[in-house]
């Protein structure tokens, strides 16, 4: 047998740990991109997919909303109900979209006229 006593261990950790770092760098990247984008679409920067298809599914309109929902059950009452708190819940749903174009608005003016005052005051060489 060989006698590999006289071999440090040094060169065997070196290269594991080459072999580690390529393996999970683009791990690393990717995770990285996911977190980000995450933190991104809280800030509004980036849309998430589920507000995708949401404005989608409120693009369908009501016909196609009661097309693609559950269907009826033995209990008109609560058919009733459910048909009812549907239509209220697109009501507040719309009045809300319109608050938040509302405020998108206002932001964006206030930073407008921000951008403007800080021009009049910047003097020109």
């Amino acid at each position: 047998m060989h006698d590999f006593s006289h071999i440090s261990a040094f060169p065997v950790i070196l290269m594991f740990t080459v072999f580690a770092f390529a393996a999970f760098l683009p791990m690393l990247a990717c995770a990285s991109v996911l977190f980000a984008r995450k933190a991104w679409s809280a800030d509004g920067a980036m849309p998430l997919p589920w507000i995708h298809r949401a404005r989608m599914f409120d693009a369908m309109g009501s016909s196609a909303r009661e097309q693609t929902g559950a269907p009826r059950t033995d209990s008109t009452a609560f058919d009733t109900y459910r048909a009812e708190t549907l239509a209220r819940l697109e009501e507040e749903a719309k009045a809300f979209a319109a608050y938040r174009d509302r405020l998108r608005v206002a932001k964006d003016r206030a930073a407008f006229e921000r951008f403007m005052d800080e021009m009049k005051n910047t003097p020109t060489s």
